[in-house]
């Protein structure tokens, strides 16, 4: 997704551990803009004059905030290095009033944050609920999803769930939200069933996938440690998890039975991630996350997945998972530039197809 995650992966993920009064200063004013940019990028009606304002604000703070990713793990390191293109990029088309793309380019960005966001698991409570008074129930949850106070998003999405019946876009992500936060982030697959218990489902679709989730946790908590992806205490360990059991797991499992799996394994990933990898453990865990996002955010060309795997090749091109990462990036291309008249991928990504190839392989 977008640049909007930025907002919020610098305003919140790393208030905490912030100990310097002008990122303190930057990361209260982009509290602000996300309360006022949220309702804007969801509305079809809104202050384009206003949009603009907020939009090169942020673009400023953004680049003050710059430095405090120096020590951050890898993978922060990478969205903040993707997010920060999109906002200049969403910058400079409000500069332009090319306000249609600018907003477009800002509202996509609340799925990558789901998949980013739940990099760091630290709850912290306290913007109010005075703050969400402009917000809708479901933009009020997002706010404090994103903010990291996830018992409050927890109730608002309920909320919405119960009172709101027909907006199915919206209800999908408040279960993808239910989901990410009671097994990705807090990891307790007992809230997970509590809180699925709770949620009110209104078709189908929504129940078979509530049903299929419900299983995988009660199965998990039945069974041998050894089928769970928690289990797993080291990078080899999950390697080996991942590389021999789960593939002849994920055949016996529908998609949303797989989705709950992934939520799990990408909680262990991001411990991992946040735990300082060697050099010789950084390229597994870069190919895993790679493969991680593209099957629970995949977005096409342009995607964490794809920046995970430039990153293991061309600072690792000596790894044995640099070969990975190179098929794994070749079929994201080829995936990326699919469709129904075939494979079309453009002059410049074949050149960089290339260009990889010839570092990972240039050691033969």
């Amino acid at each position: 997704m977008k640049a909007f995650c930025l907002l919020i992966l610098i305003s919140f993920s790393f208030s905490a551990n912030a100990d310097d009064e002008q990122l303190r200063d930057v990361m209260r004013h982009l509290a602000d803009s996300l309360l006022t940019l949220m309702p804007i990028v969801q509305n079809r009606d809104f202050d384009a004059e206003k949009f603009e304002l907020e939009a090169q604000r942020l673009h400023r703070y953004v680049q003050q905030a710059e430095r405090h990713f120096d020590d951050q793990p890898v993978s922060a390191r990478i969205t903040y290095g993707m997010l920060k293109e999109r906002i200049e990029e969403a910058s400079r088309l409000s500069a332009d009033s090319s306000m249609i793309s600018a907003r477009s380019l800002l509202s996509e960005s609340l799925e990558l944050c789901a998949s980013c966001h739940a990099q760091d698991r630290k709850s912290r409570p306290g913007f109010g609920i005075s703050r969400l008074r402009e917000l809708d129930e479901f933009q009020a949850a997002e706010f404090s999803f994103l903010s990291r106070d996830y018992a409050s998003a927890l109730t608002s999405y309920k909320n919405f769930l119960t009172a709101e019946k027909s907006d199915g876009h919206r209800r999908s992500l408040a279960l993808d939200r239910i989901l990410s936060i009671t097994t990705e982030i807090y990891g307790d697959l007992d809230a997970a069933l509590q809180v699925l218990k709770e949620i009110r489902l209104v078709s189908e679709s929504e129940k078979i996938r509530v049903t299929s989730w419900q299983s995988v946790f009660r199965n998990l908590k039945s069974q041998s440690p050894l089928v769970s992806p928690l289990a797993p205490q080291d990078i080899r360990d999950m390697d080996r998890f991942l590389t021999n059991d789960w593939p002849a797991m994920q055949s016996f499992m529908n998609w949303n039975e797989q989705q709950a799996y992934w939520m799990m394994i990408r909680r262990k990933l991001n411990t991992f991630l946040e735990n300082g990898p060697s050099a010789e453990e950084t390229p597994v865990l870069l190919y895993w996350q790679a493969g991680a996002d593209r099957s629970t955010h995949f977005q096409f060309y342009e995607s964490l997945s794809r920046r995970y795997l430039e990153r293991c090749m061309r600072e690792y091109p000596g790894h044995a998972y640099a070969r990975k990462c190179f098929d794994e990036f070749e079929l994201l291309m080829i995936v990326s530039f699919s469709g129904s008249g075939g494979i079309n991928i453009p002059v410049e990504v074949r050149e960089e197809i290339n260009e990889l190839r010839r570092i990972v392989y240039s050691r033969d």
